[in-house]
């Protein structure tokens, strides 16, 4: 290879663009790991694995703060670290089997939780053989015993607020136990959560939570919410057969806003304005019972059957208006369909199992990984008065998705579509497809992210609106904005790489959005916005970036200066 080449390689790679189990791939804070477990176990590195059989697996759990963060390692002491029999277990190669970076890849992305660990890395070490090659496995923890913490502050309003007094990491067995509290622009959620990922390391998954509900303005009590699972899931791709159940239920007051303030509801029957509010009573009950069935290597192909059961029943309020006219309007134009269904369903999915490793996408110098390659999935529903349901009919829905690997950038383009086949009549469509670029990183300093999405509704039945605005990514607008049947968002971003200030990492952004919604494509108007913004993370305790948008709308009744700030935790795409 020309020198020029592999140089071009080499920068490429140190921008976090290839493998993980090469230690010159590695980021930051996962190199400052790898070499403390090397140090502390006297291990070397072992530069060429491949062929060679496995003689040992060395796990090394390293705590959440480390000799790089001074006077903050003394709160390792209130931390309980993961255990290493924990990550062993979850290992998929063992002593005697050949090297496999295939297996090592599929280990990485099953430890890979956000909530435990902000490193998890692979590297082939040195065993005294010769014709032998240990793995080292090194975890960093985060902090588990914390408060997790998300907001959205738009328009001098707090929108959305949610955190949990949570242990992500129990006993440092990778289990979770957390009290939630969550609150939008219009209720009150708070409750318990478990999630237990591994039951008595039988690969047996379970979830369950509950919440109790209550009126953001009034804070009366206005119902409860549940969702629980239990599975046995398909946690290798070399696993035939996964299994699983899920149930939820749903009994409170459902609201929709525009803006800071509820959206409201004219009558069209009548000739005054009645601007009744956009909330009513709901209740809802799913579940969902299915077996799957695995084949393929290169190409893996899922089958699954099952049975979904889903009841909603929408009314309207007790101290609804008692006009019949509006009533029945309110009825027929704002509440969802009310309907018990119960369905058989078949699904089929294809993707290749390949994988792309990436950073500063969708969190902030922490590793993500990326499925590369095609994938198709679809799935088709029977639901028959034989099996309880109020109506017989079909659901039908399909999806495809192509992502490609652009030095350590992605390309991917998708499309979904689904409707409901009922008495000979095909209704409900929903269309939607999404361009997605990030552009490799230019000289490790910044990369382009530009995503265009765009969705449809066509016949529809069920009272459902798409809603463009703050709450869609056009920062410059606020939250629904526009209403439609129809809607296009577009979003161009420059983002800088994180800098590192002590254990602080932080960066910045320069945006453009454009978008609307309409009833129809061709009433689209296209509003835009420009602005800029700061990303920071602190990496030990949050694994989520938080940021900082200012945008001035650039068409409307309020563009132009001051703009809308923006505070939130996540990348806006």
């Amino acid at each position: 290879m020309p020198r020029a080449a592999a140089a071009l390689v080499l920068a490429m790679c140190l921008c976090g663009v290839a493998r993980a189990e090469r230690y010159e791939h590695l980021g930051r804070l996962e190199r400052e790991a790898v070499d403390g477990a090397l140090a502390s176990r006297q291990l070397e590195l072992e530069p060429a694995p491949e062929g060679k059989h496995i003689g040992a697996i060395h796990v090394v759990t390293r705590k959440v703060f480390s000799e790089r963060d001074g006077f903050l390692r003394w709160f390792n002491v209130f931390h309980r670290t993961t255990r290493e029999k924990i990550i062993a277990r979850e290992v998929l190669t063992r002593p005697g089997d050949l090297w496999s970076d295939a297996l090592n890849d599929e280990t990485l992305r099953n430890l890979r939780d956000v909530f435990i660990h902000n490193v998890v890395v692979i590297v082939p070490v040195k065993n005294p053989a010769p014709d032998l090659v240990d793995v080292l496995v090194v975890t960093r923890d985060v902090w588990s015993l914390r408060l997790n913490s998300n907001f959205e502050v738009q328009d001098q309003k707090l929108t959305f607020l949610s955190f949990s007094l949570s242990e992500n990491n129990f006993f440092g067995l990778r289990k979770k136990l957390a009290l939630s509290f969550r609150m939008d622009q219009g209720s009150i959620a708070m409750g318990p959560t478990y999630t237990d990922p591994n039951i008595a390391g039988k690969r047996l998954t379970m979830q369950t939570a509950w919440r109790a509900i209550f009126g953001r303005a009034s804070l009366d009590y206005e119902g409860t919410s549940s969702a629980s699972s239990f599975a046995y899931p398909l946690w290798s791709l070399r696993s035939k057969w996964g299994a699983g159940v899920e149930v939820s239920h749903y009994d409170a007051i459902d609201r929709n806003f525009r803006g800071t303030s509820l959206r409201t509801f004219d009558a069209p029957e009548t000739a005054a304005v009645e601007r009744l509010p956009y909330e009513y009573p709901r209740r809802a009950l799913a579940s969902d019972t299915s077996v799957v069935r695995s084949f393929g290597t290169s190409v893996i192909q899922r089958v699954s059957a099952g049975h979904e059961l889903d009841l909603s029943r929408p009314r309207l309020s007790d101290d609804f208006s008692a006009d019949p006219v509006l009533r029945a309007s309110f009825t027929d134009h704002v509440l969802p369909r009310s309907e018990l269904s119960s369905a058989l369903y078949a699904r089929w999915r294809l993707f290749t199992p390949t994988y792309m490793t990436a950073r500063d996408l969708d969190t902030f110098d922490l590793r993500e990984d990326y499925q590369v390659g095609p994938s198709i999935d679809t799935k088709v529903s029977a639901a028959r008065t034989e099996l309880g349901s109020e109506h017989d009919f079909f659901r039908l829905a399909a999806a495809a998705q192509y992502s490609v690997p652009l030095a350590g950038g992605l390309g991917r383009a998708s499309a979904g579509w689904s409707a409901r086949v009922e008495d000979g009549d095909v209704k409900d469509h929903l269309v939607s497809g999404r361009l997605y670029l990030a552009s490799p990183i230019w000289h490790c300093t910044g990369r382009v992210i530009a995503v265009a999405d765009f969705d449809t509704l066509i016949d529809e039945t069920g009272n459902r609106f798409l809603t463009a605005g703050g709450d869609t990514g056009m920062r410059g607008y606020g939250i629904g904005a526009f209403i439609g049947q129809s809607r296009l968002i577009t979003h161009v971003e420059a983002r800088t790489v994180p800098a590192r200030l002590w254990f602080l990492r932080f960066g910045a952004v320069a945006f453009w959005d454009m978008g609307h919604a309409a009833p129809e494509v061709s009433a689209f108007n296209m509003k835009h916005d420009v602005g800029a913004g700061i990303r920071y993370l602190i990496p030990q305790i949050d694994p989520f970036v938080f940021r900082a948008d200012w945008a001035i709308p650039l068409d409307g009744p309020t563009k132009g200066f001051p703009g809308r700030l923006t505070l939130g935790v996540f990348q806006v795409f």
